[in-house]
C-alpha cells in the first residue's frame, strides 16, 4: 500500500481544498488552506501533511492531517504525541489532527480515542477520524468526485464497469491539471486489481495528459522498487532490473502494438537501473515507436 500512501499524500499536497471540502463538509469559517513543512523533533519527524488555515475572522490556525489504512489503532499514540509537539511549536489553541482512514472493501472506523488509565486516574485525547468509507455515497453521487480515483479501493475491488463510473465522475473537474491528477490516481489505484497492461489500454486516451504526473512517475518507481527488494532478498540485482525492462515493455506493447523481436532483446539487455527509468518516461512521451527506436540508438552512440 506504499504507493498509495504516497499518492493520497501528493494528492493533499497539491490540492489541499479537496482535503478541506471532505473533512469541513461546507462549513464556511475556512477562508483559505495551504500546505505547509512541519518537522518535530520526535522519532516520527514528519506528520503525513500540515496545513495553515486563515479563517474568515483573520485567525491563523493549523491542521495536522494523517492517512491511516486498515484499522491499526496503534498509531493513536503516534496522533498524540505530534498534536502535542506542533502546539508547542505554533501554540496552544492552535493545532488540530484529523486521521482520514480508509479500509480496503468492508471494514469498519477506529475508535477515535486514546486513553490511558492508572489508579483511578484517566486520561483521554480525543481525535477526529473522517472514515472515507462512509463517504461512498457522497462520491458516487458527484458531490466528492475528487475521492472518485479510490473508488476501487473503498468497494475492495475493480472491474471496467467500476472503472467507466469513475472516469465519469473524474471528467466533471473542468481543471485540466487536477483533472490531469485525478486520472493519474485512478490509474495507480486501479492497478492494484487489474493488469497493468488493461489500464494502459483503457486509459489509453488520457496517457498524453498524465504522463508527467508526479503520481504516474511514483507508480512507475514503485515498481522498480518491488524488483529492487526482489534482487536484495535473492542477493542480486537482477530482481530490480527485471521489473524495470517488464514495465518498459508494456508500456511500448500498449501504446504502439506488438513489438519486433530486436526491440524486446535489445530492451531485456540494458543493465542499467537510470536508463531503464529515462526509458520509461520517454515510452510514456514519444509520439510513436520510431523516436523511441531512435532514443535508444543515440543514448547507445
Amino acid at each position: 500500500m506504499g504507493y498509495i500512501d504516497r499518492t493520497l499524500k501528493i494528492i493533499s499536497r497539491l490540492h489541499p481544498e479537496w482535503i478541506g471540502k471532505l473533512i469541513f463538509s461546507g462549513k464556511g469559517e475556512v477562508e483559505s488552506m495551504r500546505a505547509v513543512g512541519l518537522e518535530l523533533n520526535i522519532h516520527e519527524k514528519r506528520v503525513d501533511n500540515a496545513f495553515e488555515l486563515l479563517l474568515k475572522d483573520g485567525e491563523t490556525k493549523y491542521l495536522l492531517l494523517e492517512f491511516l489504512f486498515g484499522e491499526r489503532t496503534f498509531e493513536l499514540h503516534k496522533y498524540f504525541i505530534k498534536t502535542a509537539m506542533a502546539t508547542d511549536h505554533y501554540g496552544k489553541g492552535k493545532v488540530a489532527t484529523v486521521v482520514v482512514q480508509l479500509t480496503e472493501g468492508s471494514g469498519k472506523p477506529i475508535k477515535p480515542v486514546y486513553e490511558v488509565e492508572l489508579e483511578g486516574i484517566r486520561n483521554l485525547f480525543e481525535i477526529r477520524v473522517v472514515y472515507l468509507n462512509e463517504y461512498i455515497e457522497k462520491i458516487e453521487s458527484g458531490e466528492l468526485y475528487e475521492f472518485a480515483p479510490l473508488l476501487p479501493l473503498l468497494k475492495g475491488g475493480a472491474d471496467e464497469r467500476l472503472l467507466r463510473e469513475v472516469k465519469d465522475l473524474i471528467k466533471t473537474e473542468p481543471d485540466q491539471k487536477k483533472l490531469s491528477e485525478l486520472y493519474s490516481t485512478a490509474l495507480t489505484v486501479a492497478g492494484r486489481y487489474i493488469t497493468k497492461e488493461f489500464l494502459w489500454e483503457f486509459f489509453k486516451e488520457e496517457l498524453e495528459m498524465i504522463q508527467e504526473s508526479p503520481i504516474v512517475q511514483e507508480w512507475i518507481n514503485e515498481g522498480y522498487r518491488k524488483g529492487e527488494d526482489e534482487g536484495y532478498r535473492k542477493g542480486e540485482d537482477e530482481g530490480y532490473l527485471k521489473a524495470g525492462r517488464e514495465m518498459l515493455l508494456d508500456i511500448l506493447e500498449e501504446r504502439f502494438g506488438l513489438l519486433k523481436r530486436s526491440i524486446i532483446d535489445e530492451i531485456r539487455g540494458i543493465d542499467s537501473h537510470e536508463f531503464l527509468k529515462a526509458l520509461n518516461r520517454h515510452a510514456l512521451r514519444v509520439d510513436n515507436l520510431d523516436r523511441f527506436i531512435e532514443i535508444v540508438q543515440q543514448a547507445n552512440d
